[in-house]
C-alpha cells in the first residue's frame, strides 16, 4: 500500500496498511549510482504489478534518502528493478521480473 504526500511530493510504502508485511532483521545500504546511497531494511510483502501478484516477496524498504541531493524535488519515488539479471547482490532475492518468470506468471 502506498501513501501520497508523506515525504513532500513522493508516494511511499506504508507497511501499517498491509496485512501481509513482515520486517526482516538487518539493514541494507544500496547504491543509486551517481545519485547517492539509500539505507533501509529488508522486508517481505505481497507485491502487485498490474494483476500479477508476487506473494511473500523480499525487497528493501528504504527509510533514509539523506545522501541523495534534493531527493524531495526528484520526479521519482523509488526504484523497481525490472531487469532479468540480478544487478544488486546486497539483497539475496530475485528481481521482480525474475520472480514473475520463476513463478510462471
Amino acid at each position: 500500500n502506498v501513501d501520497a504526500g508523506l515525504t513532500g511530493n513522493h508516494s511511499v510504502f506504508n507497511a501499517a496498511q498491509s496485512s501481509t508485511y513482515v520486517p526482516l532483521p538487518g539493514a541494507v545500504a544500496l547504491s543509486m549510482g551517481s545519485e547517492g546511497i539509500v539505507i533501509g531494511g529488508l522486508c517481505r510483502d505481497d507485491v502487485s504489478i498490474g494483476n500479477l501478484i508476487l506473494a511473500n516477496y523480499t525487497f528493501a524498504e528504504v527509510n533514509n534518502t539523506g545522501s541523495i541531493w534534493n531527493y524531495e524535488l526528484r520526479p521519482w519515488d523509488g526504484v523497481l528493478g525490472l531487469g532479468i539479471a540480478r544487478s544488486n547482490t546486497a539483497i539475496d532475492a530475485p528481481t521482480p521480473m525474475e520472480a514473475l518468470v520463476q513463478g510462471g506468471l
